[in-house]
């Protein structure tokens, strides 16, 4: 194996690996160590940080603006010599140093000149970005990593890259830019899959949308990436209270790309009514929507099922011949029309007006269970069958008979 000391022959090392290696550092979880290896380990050595560049990263990157200024507000002096005389006391010699003091003072003719003399920016550019960043030099930052004609800015890149240390100190410049298509860093980071600049990002950056109107999470999903859609989704488009999920308010605005995009992560949730995706598409008449969610959500309900949700008592009568067929919830179509008061439907469905067979006394239960009062009002009028004074009786108190022979006020699931 070549070694990865500065004397080592590039030759050498290729004949050990190939181009564009990279370590794997997937075990390494301290941002800044990975993002320090990573430098490190590349192969030409004119890439590669000394050790004193990394001695003064570390050093530097412990100084707010505030105490560096505050060494000599004027001249800066003080700000070179702060940051600078640790190194110099440890004997470590810096081939940068010059590069260093034009970025601490802010001076851009000096660093126009390093940079022209480095031929642009490397490896041990990054660790520059870094210091200019956190030093404050915004001038400084686009000469070392320039906002490019579309937009694009340094923070953006990095964030591309998942390089979440650089990130970090890009932050307190370049956070809530857009490039011309209005994107984010956010959103860039979001497009690549890069989970921790996802994380760090999101604090300042979510719920901002690009030109199209499209957020991070929307690009996330685009992009397949759901594991991180499944990290921005709570702060993009979370759950209520009320248990309604971004599918659900998907389906019921009738938002197909969305439905598409949400399905795989969300599908067969329930909010507190019991209501899926596909039931608020039915109930929001968004019926290529609900055809979508079915093979996710109801492959087991029938057309008059769909058509007792939403109400449509054409399509119910043409399939009839489905009324005792139950969905894989143990549901009825008469179950589901009552469940969400279409009374048409539940009087088209309610052949004999009578619990008295098993099939209607079965819906009669179903319905008390959970408190459905009006519509079994509906079902069974006050006067048949001996049930007017049971519903006026009901209706007063505002309560249910539960099986154990107690009442309770609150519909049972």
């Amino acid at each position: 194996m070549p070694s990865f000391s500065r004397y080592c022959n590039l030759e050498d090392a290729k004949e050990h690996f190939v181009d564009e290696w990279r370590p794997d550092l997937s075990a390494i979880e301290d941002a800044f160590v990975k993002m320090v290896l990573e430098k490190i380990f590349v192969l030409d050595s004119i890439e590669r940080p000394t050790a004193g560049d990394i001695a003064f990263l570390l050093q530097t990157l412990n100084i707010s603006t505030n105490e560096l200024s505050a060494r000599d507000p004027v001249s800066g002096e003080g700000r070179r010599s702060y940051i600078i005389s640790d190194s110099s006391s440890s004997k470590i010699s810096f081939s940068w140093t010059p590069f260093v003091r034009a970025i601490t003072d802010g001076d851009i003719k000096a660093v126009k000149r390093h940079l022209s003399k480095k031929g642009g920016k490397n490896a041990r550019g990054d660790l520059a970005l870094m210091v200019t960043a956190n030093v404050g030099h915004r001038d400084v930052v686009e000469l070392l990593d320039p906002t490019d004609k579309s937009g694009v800015t340094a923070l953006m890149r990095t964030a591309e890259r998942g390089d979440v240390v650089v990130a970090r100190a890009l932050m307190t410049k370049q956070k809530k830019l857009r490039d011309s298509d209005g994107k984010t860093a956010l959103i860039h980071a979001a497009q690549r899959g890069c989970k921790e600049a996802v994380r760090v990002l999101l604090e300042h950056e979510k719920g901002m949308k690009d030109n199209q109107s499209h957020s991070a999470l929307y690009h996330a999903l685009k992009t397949g990436h759901m594991e991180t859609a499944k990290i921005v989704l709570p702060h993009e488009d979370p759950t209520d209270e009320n248990g309604v999920t971004a599918l659900m308010r998907a389906a019921a605005r009738g938002d197909a790309e969305m439905v598409e995009l949400l399905a795989p992560l969300q599908k067969g949730a329930k909010d507190k009514d019991g209501t899926t995706a596909f039931a608020h598409a039915l109930k929001n008449k968004h019926e290529g929507i609900a055809t979508v969610l079915r093979k996710h959500e109801a492959p087991s309900r029938t057309p008059l099922m769909c058509a007792a949700v939403t109400g449509d008592v054409e399509t119910a009568r043409r399939h009839l011949s489905g009324k005792d067929k139950k969905n894989s919830d143990g549901e009825t179509a008469l179950m589901l029309s009552a469940k969400v008061g279409n009374e048409g439907i539940v009087n088209l469905l309610d052949s004999t007006n009578s619990p008295a067979d098993s099939r209607e006394h079965a819906s009669f239960s179903w319905l008390t269970d959970r408190y459905y009062m009006d519509t079994l009002m509906t079902i069974y009028p006050f006067e048949r069958n001996g049930l007017q004074s049971l519903f006026k009786v009901e209706k007063q108190q505002d309560v249910l008979k539960q099986r154990d022979g107690t009442y309770t006020k609150e519909p049972r699931r």
